[in-house]
């Protein structure tokens, strides 16, 4: 397993001109208090928070200068946040307040957020961490710096990788093509190849199932699945390995998490590249939706022959 340390090490490295903008923006004669910060599942926007406070908070008195609520996060909650706030501690020091995953949080706990918003208090910074701004009101975007989190480029990610991790270009390399834009995700590959071939073998089976099996088996599995909690780290999994087959059929690239084998098994059954493309527009749709059914994840799978 990956040390805690090698983890936020990894992040402060490779989202380090994010974390100095923000810094600038904080230390400005007119400095912003409110972080919007808009990034994929796993991208580490946590991560950048921490690293901020570790540049910005002495650590003997970090944790009385912390608030961080967690989805889904509600009107009660942020009272209770508001009456905290107001509790005046360390006033020279920088406060701190993370909210996670808020798009998650109710119409009713936005909308009591603003006015703290709006007057803050000295030195209270505040994140708001989503993975979308689809839910997020208007007013609350208007009152925060928007700052969106993409991975980095490819290069000095593999290096970060196999700096941190302690592992060769191929297994970095490999850890990335499996982790999509899940940075966690790609460390944890590392960390554990053994769980990584693991979980490659059952979602190459699975694509293959969806692409060259009958209906009736292909529904069988959809069924399966949308039982799964871990049901959307599955559907990542199937467009990162569906993005590779396109890859391969349309540009004859060598596939990296399939083998050969598989691949040729796929592009041999007749499965096109317009279908692939079709049925990944389908499973990205369905990653925007805070639920879907088995009949919703169908239609992935009714596009091939």
């Amino acid at each position: 397993m990956t040390k805690p340390d090698t983890r936020t090490a990894l992040f402060a490295q490779i989202h380090s001109p994010t974390i100095t903008t923000i810094k600038r923006h904080i230390e400005a004669p007119l400095p912003t208090h409110a972080f919007l910060l808009i990034g994929p599942f796993g991208i580490g926007s946590y991560e950048v928070v921490q690293s901020l406070r570790s540049q910005l908070q002495p650590p003997t008195v970090a944790h009385e200068l912390y608030h961080e609520l967690a989805a889904p996060i509600k009107i009660a909650a942020v009272r209770q946040l508001r009456k905290s706030l107001s509790l005046a501690s360390h006033p020279k020091h920088y406060r701190f307040v993370t909210l996670r995953s808020f798009s998650q949080s109710t119409i009713e706990a936005q909308q009591a957020l603003l006015k703290t918003l709006e007057e803050p208090g000295a030195r209270i910074l505040f994140f708001l961490l989503s993975e979308t701004m689809a839910t997020i009101l208007p007013t609350i975007q208007s009152r925060a710096m928007t700052i969106r989190l993409h991975p980095p480029e490819p290069t000095k990610l593999l290096s970060a990788l196999v700096e941190h991790c302690a592992v060769n270009d191929a297994a970095a390399t490999r850890a990335m093509a499996m982790g999509g834009t899940n940075i966690h995700a790609m460390i944890d590959y590392c960390a554990n190849p053994d769980s990584l071939q693991t979980i490659l073998d059952e979602a190459a089976t699975q694509v293959i199932t969806l692409t060259t099996q009958p209906l009736y088996q292909r529904f069988a599995l959809i069924k399966d699945i949308t039982s799964r909690e871990d049901k959307t780290t599955v559907m990542n999994i199937w467009l990162i390995l569906l993005e590779e087959l396109l890859t391969y059929i349309t540009m004859k690239r060598e596939p990296m998490l399939f083998t050969k084998q598989q691949v040729q098994t796929i592009a041999t059954h007749g499965v096109t590249a317009q279908q692939l493309s079709n049925a990944m527009k389908q499973l990205a749709s369905l990653q925007t939706q805070p639920a879907f059914s088995a009949p919703m994840l169908e239609r992935c799978v009714v596009v091939f022959p």
